[in-house]
């Protein structure tokens, strides 16, 4: 239970320290225009020593590195043992490192696509992150809740409410993006 305090300490009190700080280095004029989604380079610039910040810089980027690895590999490995194991069974090992690999590519390219799609969605980095799926939890919340406290629910409903229920969501999702 300790551990889901460690994002408190990792993002918000560094948010409030540069709130402080920022107010107090400039204009309240300024300060009203500010925009605080630059908080964080505003910190690495004016208060981190200029010897470390490499040291920052470098670690941001192999947080980012080390991130996109794990959700690549992560989505090969689900999609070429889950989906593409599951409807060719015969298929070789190296077959599947190559549809891993595939998956991969496919997913970088998505990537890329989705990025003009986030700035549609608001100017907020958490909103955007949290919408998406915001569209996607109810039908998976109602066939888990309807499953722990009822025994009529069966696999051939619990699939047709997820699909039409995450059909519906991104419908609805395209609809007010």
């Amino acid at each position: 239970a300790m551990l889901k305090f460690l994002p408190f300490f990792i993002m918000v009190v560094p948010g409030l320290c540069a709130r402080v700080l920022i107010s107090r280095r400039i204009s309240p004029a300024e300060d009203a225009a500010f925009d605080f989604d630059l908080a964080y380079p505003w910190l690495v610039l004016n208060v981190i020593p200029k010897n470390f910040r490499g040291i920052i810089v470098a670690s941001m980027l192999s947080s980012l590195m080390s991130a996109l690895a794990s959700v690549f590999n992560s989505s090969a490995t689900l999609f070429s043992l889950n989906i593409w194991k599951q409807v060719f069974p015969d298929t070789p090992e190296h077959r599947l490192v190559l549809v891993g690999r595939i998956t991969v590519v496919v997913m970088a390219v998505l990537s890329l696509l989705w990025l003009p799609v986030m700035h549609l969605l608001g100017d907020s980095l958490f909103l955007i992150m949290q919408q998406p799926p915001a569209y996607m939890a109810p039908p998976i919340f109602a066939i888990f809740f309807w499953g722990m406290v009822s025994h009529r629910p069966n696999s051939r409903g619990g699939n047709w409410a997820l699909s039409l229920g995450i059909g519906f969501g991104a419908v609805r999702f395209v609809l007010v993006a």
